[in-house]
C-alpha cells in the first residue's frame, strides 16, 4: 500500500509494506499517483502533457521517440534485444518473449 501527500514542499511516498519512505520530484510523486489506476500510455501522455514545459522530460521525449536500434544480438538464436528507453527494460524480439 502507498500514501502520498506533500509537506512543507516536499513531495512524501510512504510504502507501508516495507516502512519506506521516499522524498520524490514532482514527475515521480505524479506517476505514483496515476499508477495502479492508468495505463502506461496514459500515464505517459499525461505526464507529457501535464510537464510539456520541463527540458530534461522533453530531451527524454525526444530520445524516447527515435527509431530503436539492437543492443545485442545472438548469432545462434538470432535474437534481437532492444532497450526500451520508456520502461527501462530489454526487450527480446523474434521470439515474442519480453523479459519484463
Amino acid at each position: 500500500m502507498i500514501h502520498q501527500y506533500k509537506l512543507n514542499g516536499y513531495n512524501i511516498v510512504l510504502d507501508i509494506n516495507s516502512g519506506s519512505v521516499h522524498v520524490v520530484d514532482e514527475l515521480a510523486y505524479d506517476i505514483i499517483g496515476m499508477y495502479e489506476s492508468s495505463t502506461i500510455e496514459d500515464i505517459t501522455s499525461a505526464m507529457l502533457e501535464k510537464h510539456k514545459d520541463d527540458p530534461e522530460i522533453n530531451a527524454h521525449n525526444a530520445f524516447a521517440t527515435e527509431p530503436r536500434t539492437p543492443l545485442i544480438k545472438e548469432v545462434s538464436s538470432s535474437t534481437v534485444y532492444f532497450l526500451d528507453s520508456s520502461t527501462a527494460s530489454l526487450i527480446e524480439t523474434e521470439t515474442g518473449i519480453s523479459s519484463r
